[in-house]
């Protein structure tokens, strides 16, 4: 397009954060910091006066930032030009308002992106389904390998089905009832007896890596002035269950996937 001579373009990103805010769905975001609870220095990796954290899991300490919409465009293992309301792949886009949502008496408050971080969606009503093979605890409460909403189906290695007559969801964990049948335990192999479980739980995601850290453009400012803002960051963000065994990091392969949702999820 040809622009008389004299005259130039320059960017509303005003009206971008408009677009992203019609458009994109919200999520809550949780800043991730190294996890300094119980650490004697900080080239150390004993931890011997930590105490469980429900804000703590593979080693960072998450902290929550705030709620923004964002655009998401991707497909599963590429970038791509394909745009969709709400995650689906694996491997998705992510491009944030600029500012998180805030009351009208308050200022608003950038949007910083890291690798590590998570997001989810603020609707927790939408929900996935996961399998996995689980050994019993002794102590009668299980942790799966996300936090479990709702059970669909349990059975043992014995064939023996369990019901929610047997057992409750609480933070996210099975917690047996006394008095209800349950699993076995071993004590000689001291392993618990081995069960089968569909769970549901609710999905989030990873920044995996920065595609636009530093994002400067020129807009027009109030005086009709022209003028260089840092516009919104751009990120690669990748669902949990692929985020540490499937995306490709050999240092990442080995690490513990237990996760466990931020407490005000």
């Amino acid at each position: 397009m040809e622009f008389p001579a004299g005259e130039s373009v320059a960017f509303d990103v005003d009206a971008y954060d408009d677009n992203i805010r019609a458009h994109g769905p919200t999520f809550i975001h949780y800043r991730a910091m190294p996890n300094p609870i119980g650490l004697v220095s900080k080239d150390s990796a004993r931890r011997p006066d930590a105490t469980p954290n429900s804000n703590v899991s593979n080693g960072y300490y998450y902290i929550k930032a705030g709620t923004f919409h964002a655009l998401i465009s991707g497909n599963t293992k590429e970038v791509k030009a394909t745009t969709g309301g709400v995650i689906d792949p694996s491997i998705a886009q992510i491009t944030p308002c600029r500012f998180y949502e805030s009351d009208f008496n308050c200022k608003p408050k950038r949007v910083y992106l890291a690798p590590i971080d998570r997001l989810y969606l603020t609707n927790s009503s939408i929900l996935v389904t996961h399998s996995d093979l689980q050994e019993a605890s002794i102590s009668g409460i299980d942790s799966l390998k996300f936090p479990v909403v709702d059970v669909l189906d349990l059975i043992d290695s014995d064939g023996r089905v369990y019901t929610e007559a047997d057992f409750d969801v609480k933070n996210g964990q099975i917690v047996w009832k006394d008095g209800r049948p349950r699993p076995g335990y071993n004590i000689e192999a001291g392993k618990g007896q081995v069960y089968s479980i569909r769970f549901l739980y609710q999905p989030f995601w990873y920044i995996h890596r920065m595609i636009h850290e530093i994002r400067v453009v020129q807009t027009i400012n109030d005086e009709g002035e022209s003028d260089m803002i840092q516009a919104s960051q751009s990120a690669i963000v990748a669902r949990e269950y692929v985020h540490r065994d499937q995306i490709g990091s050999q240092d990442q392969k080995t690490t513990d996937r237990t996760v466990e949702a931020p407490a005000s999820v």
